[in-house]
């Protein structure tokens, strides 16, 4: 089904227009909202410059009826030159046929675009955390890591210098020489001498 309404060759939008039907080559409305989404009558306003397309779709068309290589990178300009110069004389107030209803058709894809610019950032934004989430976790198990080494380690020195307390406490006694002085403290303490003065403490 071609666009039952004449196109404004004058206007921006209608050298849009002009463009996307030589672009789908004529394929029908219903197809095109079946392939690409929106209604029929939408997709008939596209064609015939009564409505813009939203921006999304133009690169959609583009990819879906022309070939990879120079050609597809050529439409893609021209179509992204025809879609500003539209989208300017809309924002300008020289709005092809008028009447509220299309107004309202301009606000809802304006809000459209909105939603799919947020949309794109959104699963950008997904993607991303997606992939921190793995080096957030492996940071988290450093840290617990360096935590639980280090009560380790204080466990290990406080056990260490009760024991050296024990033992210079136990082993402690008045020296042979009375002219010596009043206490005297061993050379440093083997793990051996601190299991003997536990012993000796327990005896006691």
């Amino acid at each position: 089904m071609s666009p039952q309404r004449e196109i404004d060759e004058e206007t921006a939008a209608g050298r849009l227009a002009l463009f996307l039907v030589a672009l789908t080559g004529g394929t029908p409305v219903r197809e095109l909202a079946d392939r690409f989404g929106r209604s029929s009558s939408s997709w008939g306003n596209y064609l015939n410059g009564s409505q813009l397309v939203p921006k999304p779709l133009v690169g959609k068309l583009v990819e879906a009826f022309t070939p990879p290589g120079v050609r597809r990178n050529t439409a893609s300009v021209r179509a992204l030159e025809l879609w500003k110069a539209a989208d300017a004389e809309r924002r300008a107030g020289r709005i092809p046929g008028g009447g509220e209803l299309v107004r309202q058709h301009q606000r809802r894809d304006d809000a459209l675009q909105q939603v799919v610019k947020y949309q794109a950032l959104a699963a950008n934004a997904e993607k991303h955390l997606a992939e921190l989430r793995p080096m957030l976790a492996f940071t988290q198990s450093r840290l617990e890591n360096a935590e639980l080494q280090l009560k380790l380690g204080s466990e290990r020195e406080r056990a260490r210098v009760e024991c050296r307390l024990s033992a210079v406490h136990t082993l402690r006694a008045p020296p042979a020489d009375p002219h010596a002085p009043p206490c005297w403290v061993p050379h440093p303490l083997t793990p051996r001498d601190c299991a003997d003065a536990r012993h000796r403490t327990t005896r006691a």
